[in-house]
């Protein structure tokens, strides 16, 4: 057919392939928008035999740990949302053009992701933002050189499991955009549980979110599930709670832990507000922190609603970054 360096979108050729998939009669649909059930072969399994059983034992893993199939109908449709952006896309924009030499705008954005897609790993999330960007029509930068990439930078990853309403990005433009016109463009081809909250125009010679970063704060929801116990009830957390504030045992064991606030929330369970002092090498995921200080047990942390709620420029939570 005449396909080379298709790897790249300057010489990719659509008509070609699907030529290609027409001759010898593939539908591209089936593989790519099909549910597939842990029995049913996956397109790539006479090539690589081994990699479905990890797959397999890791998902029946997950499942067994949340206690229920919770990936049974809702993670396929998680997914086709990412890989099928292309019903809402308008035209996408070939790359590094001979006008696109130069960064005209910065802006940085604030992003949510809840729902199913908080299962999500941290590269599944900047595919996400990054195929938006390209469907929205976004005059994104690219690096030069023989593998452009989009000029963007994103704030720390997110933990799987973990909600958010802060999560941030960093991207370079060729063209001026309005802010609020960005918004509203990328709002309409990202998938559910996902949307852009802010955006605003940096300076071209500011520094990388991570530079800027300082401490982050965090939401938690311990749910009444775990007080049906009758050895740990809501008394047992209370008490346990105080003796930590009281003894100083947070700070010493946890010295990057600047703020520890808690209060009962009928018929919901303890709500608990922590801001964490970002460092390199004293950085503590909270779903760990709160199984050690409150003696959960592995299956018990998945239970915990944890949401992400703003990064600060300073110690203290004063500055927010956006």
């Amino acid at each position: 057919m005449g396909c080379r360096f298709d790897g790249w979108d300057e010489t990719f050729n659509k008509n070609l392939w699907e030529k290609a998939l027409k001759k010898f009669d593939i539908d591209i649909d089936k593989y790519t928008s099909d549910i597939y059930k842990i029995g049913d072969p996956l397109p790539w399994e006479h090539i690589l035999t081994k990699r479905k059983k990890y797959i397999v034992e890791d998902f029946q893993r997950f499942e067994k740990l949340i206690g229920h199939r919770i990936f049974s109908e809702n993670f396929s449709h998680s997914i086709e949302e990412i890989d099928n952006l292309e019903k809402y896309s308008k035209p996408i924009l070939i790359r590094n053009d001979k006008k696109s030499g130069q960064i005209v705008q910065k802006l940085r954005a604030q992003y949510k992701v809840g729902g199913n897609l908080r299962f999500l790993a941290h590269l599944d999330n900047i595919r996400i933002i990054t195929m938006a960007l390209k469907k929205a029509g976004i005059p994104i930068y690219y690096t030069k050189g023989f593998h452009p990439h989009p000029k963007i930078s994103f704030s720390p990853p997110l933990p799987v499991g973990f909600e958010s309403k802060t999560e941030l990005f960093d991207i370079c433009l060729r063209r001026k955009i309005n802010p609020q016109d960005f918004i509203i463009q990328m709002n309409r081809v990202l998938p559910e549980n996902v949307e852009i909250l802010k955006a605003k125009i940096l300076p071209k010679n500011s520094p990388k979110i991570n530079e800027i970063i300082r401490s982050v704060s965090y939401d938690v929801i311990i749910p009444i599930e775990l007080f049906k116990d009758t050895f740990r009830n809501v008394d047992y957390y209370v008490k346990k709670l105080q003796n930590l504030i009281e003894k100083g045992e947070i700070k010493k064991k946890y010295p990057n832990i600047m703020e520890f606030q808690w209060d009962i929330l009928k018929g919901v369970g303890i709500r608990i507000f922590i801001l964490q002092l970002i460092k390199k090498l004293s950085w503590y995921r909270v779903d760990n922190l709160l199984e050690d200080l409150l003696e959960l047990r592995y299956d018990e942390k998945f239970l915990i609603s944890i949401t992400r709620e703003q990064y600060y420029q300073d110690i203290l939570g004063k500055i927010r970054v956006i």
